[in-house]
């Protein structure tokens, strides 16, 4: 019985190995989902696991879904979830929230700024903007911060946004980089 027991551990301690293994052996910037369900993560340089909410905010980033791997719900379950999710794309798309009539470039950082005059809008996404709009769920709103107005497309540098958020590690650097007082709202990475 006591070999049967040191076989059976050893054999389980190697299984529990080899799934710590697999996780540790996807490289930063890969994308994952199982079998069994569709939701698309991101893993990040830290190690962590980031959550696209939805296909709109998914696509804001990536044409199509040719680069996601499929892994093993056990190797899923052993990279660690980061908890915040996924946001649009910076300078990319325009949001929009259920709850909310406005309608939001995302400066570096997750910064939402809201943009309130439709000539604005029509010069910084062009003519068919409608189609650059990534409809989002209220709840959504909390991955994000709020930034200031932007009333003429002079007020926000959409390339910069683009180009300085290459990557989704990008992002997620410009999201900590944010710092946010009373008085203000600045991201340390771009100034917006």
């Amino acid at each position: 019985k006591r070999i049967i027991s040191l076989v059976a551990l050893i054999w389980f301690g190697g299984v529990l190995y080899g799934l710590d293994t697999l996780a540790a052996t996807i490289p930063a910037g890969t994308l994952i989902k199982t079998a069994d369900n569709p939701a698309v993560y991101y893993i990040g340089g830290n190690g962590r696991r980031y959550k696209f909410p939805d296909s709109g905010t998914y696509h804001s980033w990536y044409y199509d879904f040719r680069f996601v791997r499929t892994v093993p719900a056990e190797t899923m379950s052993a990279i660690p979830d980061a908890g915040p999710r996924v946001t649009v794309h910076p300078g990319s798309a325009l949001v929009k929230f259920a709850d909310d009539e406005k309608i939001y470039a995302v400066a570096n950082g997750a910064l939402l700024r809201a943009i309130t005059s439709i000539d604005a809008v029509r010069a910084l996404y062009g003519k068919n903007w409608q189609y650059r709009l990534v409809k989002l769920p209220a709840s959504e709103k909390l991955q994000y911060r709020s930034g200031p107005d932007i009333e003429h497309a002079s007020d926000f540098n959409r390339a910069g946004a683009v180009v300085a958020a290459q990557t989704i590690d990008d992002e997620l650097r410009a999201r900590e980089a944010v710092t946010v007082t009373p008085t203000n709202i600045v991201n340390q990475t771009t100034g917006q």
